[in-house]
């Protein structure tokens, strides 16, 4: 495990496989799309396009995408990255919610459960409890994204 030191009094982590890859080139704590920080380069000194590093390491082409199992983009060791789809990147971002839990809502005097897939919401049913409806949206998403859902409960499913 190697340290690699970026701007802003920041550092990432890599394996020692690719330090010689990866030092080979100046990294810095930049901000995504989303403004979150992230370890990224220039991908030529003229080119103001940037590269992720969790990304470089991988030699991921367009389209795939990665997912920090950890949630820490600053560990970028091999252990910790995972190629998954878009889908599958865009329901591990975590949102807020009035019910305290993932993919449930109020609605009148229940609580409704739903999950997306591949920009298509599938709604799980209207539920007494938040809980109840939680637990319904666990179920879902172990079927529809298996080891990598994101769940309410995950010692109780898992």
């Amino acid at each position: 495990m190697k340290i690699v030191p970026l701007t802003r009094g920041l550092t990432a982590i890599i394996d020692d496989q690719d330090v010689s890859r990866v030092l080979a080139h100046r990294w810095r704590a930049g901000k995504t799309n989303h403004g979150e920080l992230s370890p990224v380069r220039r991908k030529t000194p003229c080119n103001p396009t940037t590269i992720r590093l969790s990304r470089f390491i991988l030699e991921l082409p367009r389209g795939m995408e990665i997912r920090h199992k950890n949630g820490d983009r600053f560990d970028c060791r091999r252990e910790n990255l995972v190629v998954v789809s878009r889908g599958e990147n865009q329901q591990r971002k975590p949102r807020p919610s009035s019910s305290g839990y993932r993919g449930v809502s109020r609605h009148r005097q229940a609580y409704q459960a739903r999950i997306t897939r591949d920009q298509q919401t599938l709604f799980l049913g209207l539920h007494a409890t938040a809980e109840a409806a939680a637990r319904r949206y666990d179920l879902e998403a172990l079927r529809l994204y298996g080891s990598n859902a994101r769940l309410n409960f995950p010692a109780v499913l898992a």
